[in-house]
């Protein structure tokens, strides 16, 4: 979940440049690095949940609460994931400052 904090960081510092998307390659590829391995952080956790209640074991996890909090809690990570790119996309659509959501 920290990858979470650190794209919010990142698109946050892309758009108080005011300069775009394309101006900083290397914050845009970090930013794409980090977008794909939490998407796999979030497969892995389904895939983990799943294995664990086809085995009936429980400790991985300590308990069946928490095998049924980890798939709702992991659906957090691709919402998280949408809002920080569909932010910096807006950003994009500003012709003239880039600046989307920032306030005046």
């Amino acid at each position: 979940f920290e990858g979470a904090f650190q794209l919010v960081l990142q698109s946050s510092a892309l758009i108080a440049q005011g300069t775009g998307l394309l101006s900083q390659p290397e914050l845009l590829l970090s930013m794409v690095v980090t977008s794909v391995l939490m998407a796999k952080k979030v497969v892995d956790i389904w895939k983990a949940t799943r294995q664990a209640e086809e085995w009936g074991e429980v400790s991985t996890f300590g308990s069946k609460s928490a095998i049924a909090l980890a798939r709702p809690v992991s659906l957090i990570l691709p919402c998280c994931l949408l809002a920080v790119w569909m932010r910096l996309v807006m950003s994009e659509t500003c012709s003239d400052s880039k600046l989307f959501d920032v306030g005046s």
